[in-house]
Parts: C-alpha cells; sequence; structure tokens
C-alpha cells in the first residue's frame, strides 16, 4: 500500500536551466512543493520501495527508525505555518533525489522527437562539492504549495505517463478527494491600496493560484469523467456564509477550541459519507465491476440516473450500514470565548519568548516592555474577538 503526504520543503531542492553562450551560466530555480512516500507491506518483510520512498514493514511501531520517520512526515504535512511546529525530515543521501523523473509531454502525433510523452530523469544543480549527507530539511504543511496534490494521487494510481480510464464503462480505479472546505472564493480587490494593505489579498491571492489547476477544473466539467470523486461536507438548513461543520469558522481551526464541534462533524461526516456512497460514488451498470451481480442485486442497489442510465454502486451498503444515518444536533451555546483568555494568553507569551529569544539584550528590553504595557493585551484581546466572531458567524 502506497502512502504519499504533500510536504513544504522550506530548504529546497535546486534545479538549473542551462542556457547556451555562457559556460556555467543558468536560470536557478528550487523545487519546494516536496513530498514523504511510503510502500507498506502486508507482511513482516519491508517491500522493494521505488527510490526515494521508505519501506515499511508491519506491524507499525514508533520504535522502528521507518515507522517513527511516517510519524514526523505525518506531523509534517499538517504543520500549518506560525500555528504548528514545523518539522525536520531527513534523506539518507542528497544523490537518491537524482532519480526523480520529469514529464515532457508530447503532441500526440508520430513525431520522433515531440511526438510521444516522455520521462526524464533531471539531477538537482547541487553545489560543487556537494553537500554532506543526509539530505535534511525542514518542512511545513504541504498546502503552501499545493493545497490539493491531485496530481501526485493520480501518478500513484497511474504512473507518470499513465492515464485513468475515464469512460464509465471502462474505468477500473479512480481518484477520490475528501475535502471539508469547498468554499467560494472571495475576490480580491479592485482599486489602489497602502502597501501594508496588500498584504493580505497577496496571501489571498498566493493560496488561491496553490489551488488553481487547469487540467483538473477541465475534467470537473466532463459529466462523463469516473475517475475522479468528491466528497464535500453538507447540511441542511445551513444559513448563507455558514459552513457545514461546526469546526469550520477561523479557516477550519474552531474546532481545537471544543470538543462538540469535533464529535458534530465526525457525525455529519458519517452521514455524508454514507449519502455518497449511496448515491454518487456510483459506475454505469455495464462496467464489468458488476459482471458477477445477479439481477436481484442490481435491483435492489440500482441507482436511476435519467441523463446516463443506470448506475450501481462501487461499494454497496449492507447491514446495518444500510440505515439513515440522522444529522446530528448543531452544537449552539456550547462555548464562550472568554473562557479561552487564560490559555491563549499563556500561548502568547511562550510564542512572544521564543521570538524574542535571539535578540540582543537591549532591543530585548524594549521589545518586552511594549509588550508588557500593551502589546500583550492587545494580541490577547484581538485572539478573543476572532473566536467570537467565528461563533458568531457559524451560528454557535
Amino acid at each position: 500500500m502506497a502512502i504519499r503526504l504533500s510536504v513544504g520543503n522550506l530548504k529546497g531542492i535546486p534545479y538549473r536551466i542551462g542556457m547556451a553562450g555562457s559556460a556555467g551560466a543558468g536560470h536557478a530555480m528550487a523545487l519546494h512543493g516536496d513530498n514523504a512516500s511510503f510502500l507498506v507491506s502486508a507482511d513482516s518483510q519491508p517491500p522493494v520501495s521505488p527510490p526515494d520512498w521508505t519501506p515499511l514493514a508491519r506491524p507499525n511501531s514508533a520504535a522502528t527508525d521507518a515507522w517513527a520517520k511516517f510519524g514526523t512526515a505525518a506531523l509534517a504535512s499538517g504543520a500549518f505555518p506560525l500555528f504548528l511546529r514545523p518539522r525536520v525530515l531527513s534523506r539518507p543521501t542528497h544523490a537518491g533525489l537524482a532519480a526523480r523523473s520529469f514529464v515532457l509531454p508530447g503532441d500526440g502525433t508520430d513525431h520522433p522527437v515531440h511526438g510521444v510523452s516522455q520521462l526524464l530523469a533531471v539531477p538537482p544543480a547541487w553545489p560543487n562539492p556537494m553537500p554532506p549527507d543526509p539530505y535534511d530539511y525542514l518542512s511545513v504543511d504541504g498546502g503552501i504549495i499545493d493545497n490539493e496534490p491531485l496530481e501526485m494521487a493520480r501518478e500513484t494510481l497511474a504512473g507518470k505517463l499513465g492515464r485513468n480510464p475515464r469512460d464509465g464503462k471502462e474505468a477500473k480505479r479512480a481518484l477520490l478527494m475528501i475535502d471539508p472546505f469547498v468554499d467560494d472564493v472571495s475576490p480580491g480587490p479592485a482599486g489602489d491600496l497602502a502597501p501594508l494593505k496588500v498584504i493580505g489579498p497577496l496571501t489571498g491571492a498566493w493560496k488561491n493560484q496553490c489551488r488553481f489547476k487547469p487540467a483538473d477544473l477541465a475534467l470537473a466539467h466532463m459529466e462523463n469523467v469516473y475517475s475522479r470523486f468528491l466528497i464535500a461536507p453538507s447540511r441542511d438548513g445551513n444559513a448563507p456564509g455558514q459552513h457545514p461543520c461546526a469546526s469550520g469558522g477561523l479557516g477550519g481551526f474552531l474546532g481545537f477550541f471544543h470538543q462538540e464541534f469535533r464529535v458534530h462533524d465526525y457525525l455529519l461526516g458519517r452521514r455524508n459519507c454514507q449519502h455518497f456512497l449511496r448515491q454518487h460514488f456510483s459506475l454505469p451498470e455495464a462496467n464489468k465491476l458488476f459482471d458477477s451481480w445477479t439481477a436481484a442485486q442490481r435491483q435492489a442497489w440500482a441507482i436511476p440516473d435519467a441523463k446516463a442510465g443506470t448506475h450501481l454502486p462501487i461499494v454497496p451498503l449492507v447491514g446495518s450500514a444500510r440505515e439513515t444515518q440522522q444529522p446530528p444536533a448543531w452544537p449552539a451555546g456550547r462555548l464562550d470565548a472568554e473562557t479561552l483568555r487564560a490559555p491563549i494568553d499563556r500561548r502568547a507569551h511562550a510564542v512572544f519568548n521564543a521570538m524574542v529569544a535571539d535578540l540582543k539584550w537591549l532591543p530585548r528590553q524594549y521589545v518586552r516592555l511594549g509588550w508588557t504595557l500593551g502589546g500583550r493585551g492587545a494580541v490577547v484581546d484581538a485572539a478573543i474577538k476572532a473566536i467570537r466572531d467565528a461563533l458568531e458567524a457559524q451560528r454557535l
């Protein structure tokens, strides 16, 4: 079983586009959208893994280096900048990265040079001499570069040059995206702004551009594509602007502040998943997956579709799984933002101390004075207000 985690590699992997006419000259660039990839065996023997992957043998244990590396990579993949601590990951050698290959697209003709897509191994442009091993790198949430790594999942299923069959009658593997935040995009500014006020829109533009993928956009508009599916939260009765998940406020961080918010979202996710499996995760009945189904089974699980014909579920619900999950009660009134003042104050003070620890003595004293006289209280007040506003927007 393959497990691939998207991480933001802050160190980067250097590359260079060579230019003719000047020896050693070229356009320098660095790869920061990285991944930590693992291959889990079905038994106690480590599997033969591709280059730059880590083999994991059962049983899992934090006492083994490979499984400990997997745990650290999982933490790194969710290390949201400024809020959660980044993690240091490591590869045994720098040379191992030379096995990475990149797709040179073809134009689909029979031209001997550019007709067929090819895989090219492009070695990193390490300085001379090559840095000493291992290759250690500081990592944060992979969403800073690629918030929806669909291509990495597609490549894992089909290979770099392969394709997942898209036609409903031929589909045999698919990418399933679970996305709790499928919010609409808010438009940025249309007029002039002062320099400092550009920071917010700039951050939003950076985030939205990281999410924009033309090929995925085009495929999403093709109704006959059965190689990818999306499951997202849905809840009846929500007001406009109110996220279906109780944790949806503060960009998804509201769930950290109360267990009832997380319990609600778990139960809602179970209900949404049941509906997805029952109505949407399906293929046309002519697909080979259903060749062994009896007429009675086809009738029992048929999903009528006036436009595309009868479909059958890829994962039919049986037994108690068929019992309709009821919507959970909305957890309003569970949290008073003011009760968080003391823990937020302690956390803010700890972060402040860590930030000023490297300052020289005199500047540190001035900064500490400003923090004590008003900065500390202002930061805590702002945090409480943000939580209170999020609770109000979520009708909590």
